[in-house]
């Protein structure tokens, strides 16, 4: 049996693939479209068939004409949901049955999804009732723009994901291990033909277990991304079977999701064939430095950025909670990661950073990112061990 420290792993692994991306040396920042040697600036939007600067209203006549727009995000990048927000405002602005689909929340949160889009709930209750910190984690604050317009325009949000403890379960033991209310949870079909798609995950999670030393089962691990994307896909064409359709579905999803479209984009088609496009948001700084054209539908080149240094994983440990609403406890620590080399163990209950209380995930963002200490090396950890405190320094490396 594959210990839980494996499946925390994995579902580092997952997380860091579905919405984040390398970046280069900021001053040195250069990006083209492949076959043509001129210089992408901020704010340029390409239509990456042609590799022509289009306008925003052209873009916007062109994403009205679908049926689905999958709008692209790094999950922890603020630019991109504005940018998410922009296209959603001139879009509704057209008119028509507009619907909103969120990988951010799983298909099993809906009822609580249509009491916000109606204002029934306040957003702390909201939160709470969607379980928000354990099933995405990261800080409300990106997203709460797009949410707030949704509920105060009455636009409907449709939680298109698996529950993340299913995930994990499969990531750990497999997809054929799932009980029979489990496996009810996640998608029906499981596509594993597309030998592109499986061949760069492949490519990633090689690179992610080489970084660590781990050695696991990819197949396992191919299903849980499997399950991510093909129960967003059969979310997505139920609900173009039912009555009345939207006129116009715009998704809000991991970069990692759409890019080339191998995910969810024509895992949905397949279902259900219908017209789409794709809009991916690059920083200017992209590891790549040149732009395939097969990548998107469309890409809209945000300033440069820094690596975000604060997600679930960065401290190389898996948390929980407690009831108490007092601490997180340390459920798993990487070996070699920074947690570990701090002296963090399973089964510390985490207290405090740099003096201030956590008591959740985000609480841990606000401690390392939000007050200002971005880019700070080492922080204070206060921990709870067997009925004493303990303090400990641990030392977080910049990720390049």
């Amino acid at each position: 049996m594959r210990s839980s420290l494996w499946a925390g792993l994995v579902w580092l692994v997952l997380l860091m693939m579905a919405g984040c991306a390398p970046f280069r040396d900021s001053t040195k920042a250069r990006l083209h479209v492949q076959g043509s040697a001129r210089s992408l600036e901020v704010g340029d939007i390409v239509a990456m068939r042609t590799g022509d600067i289009v306008g925003f209203d052209a873009l916007v006549s062109d994403l009205a004409a679908q049926q689905v727009i999958y709008l692209g995000e790094t999950h922890s990048n603020p630019v991109d949901h504005d940018i998410q927000l922009r296209i959603l405002t001139a879009l509704r602005d057209r008119g028509g049955n507009l619907l909103v689909g969120m990988e951010m929340f799983p298909r099993s949160v809906q009822p609580w999804l249509g009491q916000w889009s109606t204002g029934e709930l306040k957003e702390e209750a909201f939160l709470e009732a969607t379980g928000w910190e354990r099933n995405w984690g990261f800080p409300v604050a990106l997203y709460r723009p797009i949410l707030e317009y949704c509920r105060d325009r009455h636009i409907r949000i449709l939680g298109l994901n698996a529950p993340p403890e299913v995930v994990r379960r499969i990531a750990q033991y497999g997809l054929d291990r799932l009980d029979p209310a489990e496996r009810l949870q996640v998608a029906k079909d499981f596509d594993r033909s597309n030998v592109k798609h499986r061949e760069a995950i492949l490519a990633q999670y090689r690179q992610h277990m080489a970084m660590h030393g781990t050695k696991g089962d990819f197949d396992s691990f191919y299903d849980a991304q499997l399950a991510w994307e093909e129960t967003m896909a059969e979310t997505l064409a139920a609900e173009f079977a039912s009555h009345p359709a939207p006129d116009l579905v715009l998704v809000l999803i991991g970069n990692g999701h759409i890019e080339y479209r191998y995910g969810v984009p024509l895992r949905t088609e397949r279902r259900f064939p219908h017209s789409f496009k794709t809009v991916i948001p690059v920083p200017l700084n992209a590891n790549e430095g040149v732009l395939d054209r097969d990548m998107a539908d469309y890409v809209w080149i945000t300033p440069p950025r820094e690596p975000f240094p604060g997600h679930r994983g960065r401290l190389g440990v898996r948390v929980k909670p407690l009831e108490s609403g007092r601490g997180l406890l340390i459920e798993d620590v990487l070996p070699d990661a920074p947690a570990a080399k701090a002296g963090i163990a399973a089964g510390d209950v985490l207290v405090a950073i740099d003096g201030q209380p956590v008591a959740s995930i985000q609480d841990i963002h606000t401690a390392v990112v939000g007050s200002g200490s971005t880019g700070k090396g080492s922080h204070r950890l206060l921990l709870q061990r067997q009925g004493a405190e303990v303090e400990l320094e641990v030392v977080l490396p910049r990720v390049e």
